[in-house]
């Protein structure tokens, strides 16, 4: 017969259930199939492997319907596991037959057809199964110049080493690939091939205790991980300035963070009025500027200004004093928050700092408005608390419930924050009071240094 197909091998999924697997090509024996399984989940081969007319788990049988004129199976057969393959068992049925030659031809005699047909469909299956195994290598494409070669280096030489490919795509053994597709150092190759950790650290210089792995519920915290986790921040600084000043970079800043927040604005003190509570509005805070610089923009120094605090309204009708800015050179700058306003019963909130300089600017948050009440029987008023900083909050408001007292303003807490204003529900008596005054701005600047 023709050999009609060049497929040699055939698989299957296992699903628990199935145990006939069909190998539906031309084939001498049952001895000729090569059966395997493969645990998709372990990445693995099933072990031990199936074996013919076996009595393990999955050892299989074999049954076909065998020609004896052409001394094969012409349609092959059925392969019958003792055990059906599981689901994540992929099931493999391969030719493999032996490389040999069987038939002798006798001088003068009869032509037998089927022992040559069956003698050549033998010849056919082998080379079927050679250039499956000449497909499953590596080769090398035929426009490759004649001097590439493809022998491989002696057994010495290749020995616990990778294979790799010289500049010319010669294969060549190698302590391990690189980044440049060549061999690894010397002192690498030593390195990777060290049996364990300990070893490693002792090529490396590390200390033993550098890295600690804690065991299950300990919470004990080596002094080695400490001074290891301190080493590797020691590289960076903290320079902060609430007073005028110069900044002078620690040796080998690389990049500084900047923080830049203008003064706060005073909050509006208060008089007294017959016909109404009166309450002065808070100081606006300053406003952040944020600067990422290199040590090349920053220099030998930079002069830093810090922006004056809003002073406290006075006594009586008077607003509250603007915050001054803040500066570190000319390149990040925070400006100052505004004084609170006063009014017949609600002094306005003074607005806060607007956007200065700096690679991030943000505006200052504005002061509350005082809230006061009309008419000679006030029972209420409330000065307007001060904005608050990223460093902080605001001046607090003063509360007057009880006829005929002031309450003064409160300064800002957080540095470039505004002051409040002050309160009065005197409704025809009591004083006057002033208002809190705001806080100086600041100045923030994280260094990264390579030493």
């Amino acid at each position: 017969m023709t050999v009609s197909t060049t497929t040699n091998r055939i698989q299957y999924n296992g699903d628990g259930t199935t145990v006939d697997f069909g190998f539906p090509y031309v084939m001498f024996a049952a001895s000729d199939l090569l059966v395997t399984l493969y645990d998709t989940a372990a990445m693995a081969d099933v072990s031990p492997a199936p074996v013919l007319n076996g009595s393990d788990t999955y050892d299989y049988t074999f049954a076909g319907t065998f020609d004896a004129d052409r001394g094969e199976y012409t349609a092959g057969g059925t392969v019958t596991f003792n055990t059906a393959p599981i689901t994540g068992y992929r099931v493999t049925i391969e030719r493999v037959v032996p490389q040999t030659q069987a038939v002798t031809l006798i001088d003068n005699s009869k032509f037998p057809a089927n022992t040559v047909n069956g003698a050549l469909d033998r010849l056919t299956v082998l080379v079927q199964r050679a250039m499956q195994l000449v497909g499953q290598a590596l080769t090398f494409p035929s426009s490759d110049p004649t001097t590439v070669t493809s022998t491989l280096p002696d057994a010495a030489t290749r020995a616990s080493m990778y294979l790799a490919f010289d500049a010319s795509g010669n294969p060549i053994a190698s302590p391990g690939p690189s980044s440049t597709g060549g061999p690894i150092s010397a002192f690498w190759a030593t390195t990777v091939q060290l049996a364990n950790a300990a070893l490693s650290r002792t090529a490396l210089a590390i200390n033993s205790n550098a890295f600690v792995t804690q065991a299950s519920g300990d919470s004990t915290t080596l002094a080695a991980t400490t001074a290891f986790v301190a080493a590797a921040t020691a590289k960076v600084y903290v320079q902060t300035f609430s007073v005028t000043g110069t900044y002078t970079p620690h040796a080998g800043m690389v990049n500084c963070l900047i923080y830049a927040v203008g003064g706060g604005g005073g909050g509006a003190g208060v008089g007294v009025s017959a016909a109404s509570g009166l309450a002065g509005g808070g100081g606006g805070a300053g406003s952040l500027s944020i600067l990422l610089a290199t040590a090349a923009t920053i220099g030998v120094s930079k002069a830093v200004t810090i922006g004056a605090a809003g002073a406290a309204g006075a006594t009586g009708a008077n607003a509250g004093g603007a915050g001054g800015d803040t500066s570190v050179g000319t390149i990040c700058i925070g400006k100052g928050g505004s004084g609170g306003g006063t009014a017949t019963f609600s002094g306005l909130g003074g607005a806060g700092g607007v956007a200065g300089t700096g690679t991030i600017t943000c505006t200052g948050e504005a002061g509350f408005s005082g809230i006061g009440e009309s008419g000679s029987a006030a029972t209420i008023t409330s000065g307007g608390k001060g904005g608050s900083s990223m460093f902080g909050s605001g001046g607090i408001s003063p509360v007057q419930n009880t006829g005929n007292t002031a309450g003064a303003g409160n300064a800002g807490t957080g540095r470039g924050s505004g002051g409040s204003g002050a309160a009065n529900n005197a409704a025809g008596g009591g004083t006057t009071a002033a208002g809190g005054a705001g806080t100086a701005g600041y100045v923030y600047i994280i260094e990264f240094c390579d030493r």
